[in-house]
């Protein structure tokens, strides 16, 4: 998992370059207890500014392409940093 996300981590560096902000991953697929079956490797970032649709679309293909090589699925949230910790739900 951690080859995943560390690959998932690079492509959207080199995607969104100085709007990706900060990137995590969590839950038990990040355990050292971790079960056998991966399933979805939960994930959060945080972008300056809101991609265009080309981007998202990169995005999209990238994490869709890493997640069937590595045979996982991702549950990602990729939110804005002005709406990070302001108390309401991201749009």
């Amino acid at each position: 998992m951690r080859g995943a996300w560390t690959r998932l981590r690079d492509e959207l560096l080199v995607i969104l370059g100085s709007d990706f902000v900060a990137f995590w991953a969590y839950g038990a697929a990040t355990r050292p207890d971790r079960p056998k079956r991966l399933g979805d490797v939960d994930t959060h970032g945080v972008l300056s500014k809101r991609p265009d649709q080309a981007t998202a679309d990169a995005i999209d293909d990238t994490q869709a392409s890493i997640g069937n090589e590595c045979n996982i699925e991702w549950d990602s949230w990729l939110i804005l940093e002005e709406e990070a910790g302001d108390g309401r739900l991201p749009s």
